[in-house]
């Protein structure tokens, strides 16, 4: 069984370690020049994700990358900084979480599968038929049983097989950037920022890192113009959105105008009301949630799509991929499992009230 996989980020190498590990022969496209290991930003891992990390086998290289930052100050106009202490919020949130950098993590997870799974960089898919021949942008034709999205918010294959983007997105009211900065406020286990009316500034650095991370998070009343590869425009739209605001503000901006590791884009959420169609299904931010932790545990999941269930010949074969069943008033909802029968598909749920990067995700 030949399964493609698109992006190698987070859910393709989680999805490409469960199916190589059961047999699955896996290819993973991905269209940067080679994995990441600069740049990117802070993410966490709660319960779901953690128990997935372990069961790979990563609990412990993964917690030594962790970032150490565990106390956030911040400021608002002429008032006292006010401190928090983010292990207790953590504390609060989950008994087992772990923070860590997204590049940190991808080159984890990249090391973990680049034996067992084929890996093709600077490359991306430009169609896909029916009967799963797959073109790319540089390398000759190929044909795939399964083709899987994990290629983001902005997924390629979600395009190629469900549509236009703007079909399944619904616009939050909120922008974040993220840009690798010099850490020249010497910050050690913190972070510190500034925060004004429908605007936040701030600067972390992390164990593990010689630089820094400024976050900016806005919110505008109507979407900004912009294409989310036009780098140029999206720098300009930070420096409007944070003119004149002070502290170390001037400063951050002016160093994401020289760096090269910027990132830019809205909070959205999107809505589908299936993932998956013919043979090719969604993962991940591509699929549903924004959140990593979100990105790690269905991958984890998403094997059960090639779920190894006998048919009368006693042969493995491919059963309906995960087909989740959309709510007006949550992100993504699922029903329970279908059960394990021959023919039966196998379908899963996010614990109730588990909360994803835009919504709280709720079983039926």
């Amino acid at each position: 069984m030949r399964v493609l996989i698109s992006g190698a980020s987070i859910a393709g190498p989680v999805l490409a370690y469960w199916l190589s590990k059961y047999g699955f022969e896996v290819t993973v496209v991905e269209r940067a020049p080679s994995p990441r290991k600069t740049g990117g930003h802070a993410v966490d891992l709660f319960r779901p994700a953690m128990q997935v990390v372990g069961k790979m086998g990563l609990r412990e290289v993964v917690r030594s990358k962790v970032t150490g930052t565990d106390t956030l100050v911040m400021r608002r106009g002429n008032a006292k900084p006010v401190t928090v202490d983010l292990r207790k919020v953590y504390t609060a949130a989950s008994d087992d979480h772990v923070e860590i950098m997204r590049d940190h993590l991808a080159e984890i997870l990249y090391d973990a599968t680049s034996r067992e799974a084929e890996y093709v960089f600077a490359d991306s898919i430009t169609s896909i038929s029916a009967d799963g021949e797959v073109t790319f942008e540089h390398g000759p034709p190929r044909r795939f049983d399964v083709i899987v999205g994990a290629d983001g918010l902005h997924s390629n294959v979600r395009s190629l097989t469900f549509g236009p983007e703007a079909s399944f997105t619904t616009w939050l009211g909120t922008y974040v950037s993220v840009v690798s900065v010099p850490n020249y406020l010497g910050l050690n286990g913190a972070m510190e920022g500034i925060g004004q009316a429908g605007r936040i500034a701030a600067i972390y650095s992390a164990a593990h890192m010689d630089d820094a991370r400024a976050l900016f998070l806005f919110r505008t009343p109507e979407p900004l113009d912009y294409h989310y590869r036009d780098v140029v425009r999206q720098k300009q739209l930070l420096r409007q959105r944070f003119a004149g605001m002070g502290w170390e503000v001037p400063r951050l901006l002016a160093a994401a105008e020289e760096t090269e590791t910027f990132y830019f884009d809205s909070i959205t959420q999107l809505r589908l009301d299936t993932w998956s169609r013919g043979r090719v299904t969604l993962v991940g931010d591509a699929g549903y949630c924004r959140a990593r932790s979100w990105a790690v545990a269905p991958a984890w999941r998403s094997w059960v799509l090639t779920s190894w269930q006998e048919s009368s010949l006693g042969t493995p074969r491919i059963t309906t991929p995960l087909s989740p069943r959309t709510s007006a008033r949550s992100a993504t909802t699922c029903d329970a499992a279908a059960g394990s029968r021959p023919g039966r598909p196998i379908c899963w749920c996010p614990p109730a009230n588990f909360i994803c990067g835009r919504s709280s995700v709720r079983p039926n």
